[in-house]
């Protein structure tokens, strides 16, 4: 599973039920580096932008312990809207035990600037 959320354009976060980060894979790593594994996102500090649209999403889930609605927030350290998208994970016995934090609109940070870098050369070869 950890192989195939590597694999996507998206990001991820696993959540336990006590808000113990789990799991992040790549591209939260490298869009918001301040969100690790074994970090406790109940207890975590972080900036006033993360605070009210990732933690605050989460700290919602974790709490009413149901799936959310997807959510749009700004993010001025990505300079693009991203989207959070939660699903539960449940127990043997259907309890919550967690939850799973897709975000959405990450990748094409990168391939903007990818795009920007080629143009750039384009622009030096012309020349």
């Amino acid at each position: 599973i950890i192989a195939l959320l590597n694999l996507t354009e998206n990001g991820f976060i696993i959540i336990n039920r006590k808000g113990d980060v789990v799991y992040v894979n790549h591209l939260i790593t490298e869009h918001f580096p301040i969100i690790q594994e074994d970090m406790n996102i109940v207890q975590a500090n972080f900036t006033l932008e993360i605070d009210k649209s990732i933690k605050s999403y989460i700290m919602e889930v974790v709490r009413t312990k149901t799936k959310l609605m997807p959510k749009n927030f700004f993010m001025s350290a990505t300079k693009r809207h991203i989207t959070l998208k939660s699903e539960i994970i449940r127990d043997t016995n259907g309890n919550f035990d967690g939850t799973v934090i897709g975000v959405f609109n990450l990748e094409r940070k990168k391939l903007d600037a990818d795009k920007e870098n080629n143009k750039g050369k384009e622009e030096n070869n012309v020349s």
